[in-house]
């Protein structure tokens, strides 16, 4: 990981690569979303923790899944290689 980790901070990412990557993070997002009835009990109480200690906002999966939906495309390759440069 750490040398994946020091490669990106010293190439950045290829489109090909942030494309599979938002792909795979809104594929993620979808199948929480539309597996919603299975999803674990315990996954919950973490949330209703995290926001009781950490002020946490809890949004929900359908508002998570359609936030990314709608938003994924607007992140830039620029400005994530930008973040993660020396």
């Amino acid at each position: 990981i750490m040398t994946e980790l020091e490669r990106a901070k010293k190439f950045g990412f290829t489109e090909d690569e942030f494309k599979t990557a938002k792909q795979w993070f809104l594929r993620g997002r979808g199948a929480a979303f539309y597996d919603i009835a299975n999803h674990p009990s315990s996954s919950y109480a973490d949330e209703y923790k995290r926001n009781f200690l950490e002020d946490e906002g809890i949004p929900g999966l359908e508002y998570e899944y359609n936030f990314t939906k709608n938003n994924i495309d607007k992140l830039q390759l620029t400005a994530v290689n930008e973040l993660i440069g020396p």
